[in-house]
Formats: structure tokens, sequence, C-alpha cells
């Protein structure tokens, strides 16, 4: 988790609670006891029996793509403006710190209509989670409007570049659901 905490130089939360399940941070009581704005699950081990299922799943999805998204995390929260997929399942329940939105259900019977079928979907964002995050054949995370996957809103080459645009994309957006702009 040191690496997530780095890229996103999360120790700028003073509440920040890391464990064997993940990292919180945000503490919301007012909302409920267990709501957080910051949620993500520990990562996987990159050459873990589970990590290389989700591999095989995910192909033809680029490999060392995968590998990389699960190495930082296995699901995530942030507020109701991002949420990564995760892989839950008996052995890795018991180390999330939140029930993430499920990697299968994404790729399979909950796929989007109209997606390519060698793009691996990983994550939505957006207000109304609108936008669907994907993998591509060649490593590249893609972010496409969910009722038209031609439209390419944004286009990252590493999880790196992602996973920090995407994160504080999602910060400013519930910064500013906070502070009540856009909430009319």
């Amino acid at each position: 988790m040191t690496d997530l905490r780095k890229i996103l130089e999360l120790d700028r939360y003073p509440d920040l609670n890391e464990s064997v399940q993940g990292l919180l941070a945000g503490h919301r009581p007012n909302i409920g006891i267990l709501s957080y704005d910051v949620q993500f699950n520990a990562p996987l081990e990159s050459e873990s029996d589970i990590c290389n299922q989700i591999v095989e799943f995910a192909k033809p999805a680029n490999e060392a793509a995968v590998r990389g998204l699960f190495g930082l995390c296995n699901g995530a929260h942030i507020g109701k403006f991002l949420a990564i997929y995760g892989f839950s399942s008996e052995t890795t329940q018991k180390y999330m710190c939140t029930v993430s939105w499920d990697i299968v259900k994404a790729n399979t019977y909950g796929r989007l209509a109209g997606l390519p079928k060698d793009w691996f979907v990983v994550a939505q964002s957006g207000l109304s989670l609108n936008e669907v995050h994907l993998i591509d054949e060649t490593g590249n995370f893609v972010v496409v409007e969910e009722g038209n996957p031609s439209a390419v809103v944004r286009n990252y080459e590493t999880v790196i570049d992602w996973i920090k645009t995407e994160f504080n994309f999602a910060i400013e957006s519930l910064n500013d659901y906070y502070s009540g702009v856009g909430n009319s």
C-alpha cells in the first residue's frame, strides 16, 4: 500500500488508516459510521493464483497493465465519483475494507453494450458513473462515455498516470459536491 500512498499523496489526510484490508481516509460519521471519502482495498500479489486468474479472464487486455492495477489495489471507491472494480471471493473478502464492485460482473453479464470485446472494464466515474474505464490490448487505460463507447474521453499510457489523474478528478468532484457546487 506504500506505493499507492506515495503516488496519490494520501498522507495529506490526517485520518488516513492503513490496515491489512487497505486504506481508509476522509471519515464522514455524519453520513454513516462506516462512511469514508477514500477507500482502497489492499492490492493482490502480482503472481498470486487470484491475480493469474484475473489476467487470464482479462485477455486479450494487456497483462502488465492488469497486474499493475491489481498490484496497487483490488477495488476502490472515491466518494460516489470513482469506483474501481475488484475481485471479491471468499479468499479476498476478508482483506477488503469495502465490498467493491465486481470485476467479473462488469466484464460478463453486466457488460455495457457496444464496448470492444477485447477491452477489459476496470472502473466507472462521474457524478452518475457515466464514464467507463477500460484496459486495451496495448496496456492503455481508456475512458469512454457510457452511452457512446466509441467516444474516448481520456486516454492514459500507464496505470500510474490513470489512477493519479482519475483519483484527483474524483477528489475535486467530491470537494465540489461537499461545498455545494453543482448541487442544486
